[in-house]
């Protein structure tokens, strides 16, 4: 299933290499273990994950999925029509996320 786009000088089918399979051994060994037994499935039950809160505290999570975008008020440009100048590396959405947590 090789096949040569460009081939280098004295390059061709017959000289390129060939991945040979891991041998049988192995792939048995892998399976058993070094003991050459069987390795048992991991019957440990689940550990039970601890109850997760804060308590009596009301969160929210703010997630920027795009921190690059910008808000067009915060760049006085909230009556601009085109919204693909609403980047900044300075005046962007993060600022948003800021003052929600305030």
């Amino acid at each position: 299933d090789t096949e040569i786009i460009i081939a280098g000088e004295g390059t061709n089918y017959s000289n390129l290499p060939i991945e040979s399979s891991v041998p049988l051994e192995e792939v048995v060994k892998e399976r058993t273990g070094e003991g050459g037994q069987a390795q048992k499935p991991n019957t440990n039950k689940e550990k039970k994950q601890p109850a997760q809160t804060t308590g009596k505290r009301q969160v929210a999570l703010i997630y920027h999925s795009h921190s690059w975008e910008s808000y067009l008020p915060l760049l006085n440009l909230a009556n601009d029509p085109n919204p693909n100048k609403a980047t900044s590396s300075v005046t962007n959405i993060s600022i948003v996320g800021d003052r929600f947590r305030e």
